[in-house]
């Protein structure tokens, strides 16, 4: 998608989709530094709670910060800060070389800061008598090569497969199409879905369905009509291995289906964002990652300091 696209869903939609809107209840400071004054940070549909506590706690901390946490989509977020509509967004994933050159082109200096590691959880309805899935199957599903559950060995299922996933605004779907899978074409999704939460209350009510969901998501949200299955992944000299998608195995980078998750902010001298981030990577802010079921850049652990007398 060029910019030209972007912006014009960017001006198509002055309203920002969102799951809400969470600010500090402190005031602005009338200084605005890296640990004061005011700022809208935009951040991916999913982390939006994650992102509303570490603002709140940061808040806390540093009185006169203020921080305003939105959610929207990753496109719509990165819109936004390429247009310098906001200086602080959350996000997805990184980046791609088209944005990249855009803020190099316009001599835009920006900071990223890699704060956590998530991964998109394979969620079927719990009819289903899948118990595994294979990479290989998994890319015939994205890549529309098969429709129907008796195509896939493993599943022991039949019926047309409906593939479920956000729309293709958001990170999950850029994720899946041009990271995971590596493909040009659109996802045959079954329908237009546009959060997490409609991803999961669509697959319990499909049987035959199937969807890529943030593990992050899954803590609060995985319905009872619903179950995450395993991916199959065969090692030349481990053999196979079945792997999900646990703290564990995202922090090791066991899971295949692991990404990243930035916060981006443009330099400057006095951006709030640039404090923000630093605290992200403090104790405190990779404790309330790691306490919301992701996995933290690094195991947050407090220092012991010990006297003999």
């Amino acid at each position: 998608m060029t910019y030209q696209k972007l912006w014009v869903v960017c001006l198509s939609s002055v309203v920002l989709v969102t799951a809400g809107c969470r600010s500090c209840n402190t005031p602005p400071s009338p200084q605005q530094n890296i640990l004061a004054g005011s700022a809208m940070l935009l951040v991916s549909e999913p982390y939006y709670e994650i992102l509303s506590k570490e603002a709140t706690l940061f808040c806390e901390l540093y009185p006169n910060a203020k921080l305003n946490v939105r959610a929207t989509t990753t496109e719509e977020a990165i819109v936004h800060f390429l247009n310098d509509s906001v200086q602080i967004i959350c996000i997805d994933r990184a980046l791609n070389q088209e944005e990249s050159n855009f803020l190099q082109q316009s001599s835009i200096s920006t900071s990223s800061t890699l704060i956590a590691f998530d991964g998109l959880a394979i969620v079927v309805h719990e009819l289903n008598p899948l118990q595994f899935i294979t990479l290989k199957s998994l890319e015939s599903i994205v890549k529309g090569k098969v429709t129907k559950w008796q195509q896939i060995p493993e599943s022991h299922w039949s019926g047309s497969i409906l593939f479920a996933i956000t729309h293709k605004h958001s990170g999950t779907y850029e994720l899946v199409r041009t990271i995971f899978f590596h493909t040009q074409t659109e996802l045959p999704i079954a329908s237009i879905l546009h959060t997490q939460t409609e991803v999961l209350r669509y697959i319990s009510k499909h049987p035959q369905a199937i969807g890529f969901v943030p593990y992050s998501v899954l803590r609060n949200n995985l319905l009872p009509e619903t179950k995450v299955i395993p991916v199959e992944i065969v090692h030349p000299d481990s053999g196979t291995v079945y792997r999900s998608p646990t703290q564990e195995n995202l922090y090791t980078n066991l899971y295949p289906f692991r990404y990243s998750l930035y916060l981006y902010t443009r330099e400057s001298s006095n951006n709030l964002g640039l404090g923000f981030g630093t605290f992200l990577l403090t104790y405190a802010g990779q404790k309330l990652i790691q306490d919301a079921g992701i996995a933290p850049v690094k195991i947050p652990s407090r220092p012991i300091q010990l006297t003999v007398e």
